[in-house]
């Protein structure tokens, strides 16, 4: 598949740059990046299976937010010597945490829209993290500066 190929997805309601839409009776079409964007943004056990299925097993998307504050956050723990690491497997590979920073034990959580919708289930894989690792755990709201995010991690690190 191509990027001039589509998929067809029957919604009307979708306005967005990986979706394209054609004068066939209302009908939207979604591109190739959008559907890798659209696999990329979904928390299934399965994407990975779908991912390498699309011939993409490789093919990692992260969210814009998220990856803004992990470069600002690396570029300011850099100079301290305190490494960041991205995208922490556990588990497995069941669950990944955002950010840690093993100098001191601290796994931090990059919140974002969809985290709203399930929060008992974040408290649960927080508790199960927190016990596995004997860390900290920090969550960060994407709503929030990053600056702010940052001064937020920067006191945990310090208390």
């Amino acid at each position: 598949m191509n990027n001039r190929q589509v998929v067809k997805l029957k919604n009307s309601d979708i306005k967005d740059v990986d979706f394209r839409k054609l004068n066939n009776r209302g009908e939207n079409f979604i591109t190739e990046s959008g559907v890798y964007r659209l696999v990329g943004r979904s928390n299934s056990l399965n994407k990975k299976r779908l991912l390498k299925a699309l011939g993409h097993d490789d093919f990692v998307i992260v969210d814009r937010f998220e990856t803004s504050f992990g470069k600002a956050l690396t570029e300011v723990l850099e100079p301290m010597n305190i490494e960041v690491e991205c995208q922490k497997s556990m588990f497995n590979g069941r669950y990944k945490i955002d950010f840690y920073l093993p100098k001191y034990n601290l796994a931090i959580e990059y919140d974002e829209e969809q985290h709203k919708y399930r929060q008992e289930e974040d408290k649960f894989r927080e508790e199960e993290i927190i016990n596995e690792l004997n860390c900290k755990f920090i969550r960060l709201n994407y709503k929030q500066t990053d600056i702010y995010n940052i001064g937020m991690v920067m006191n945990k690190i310090m208390n």
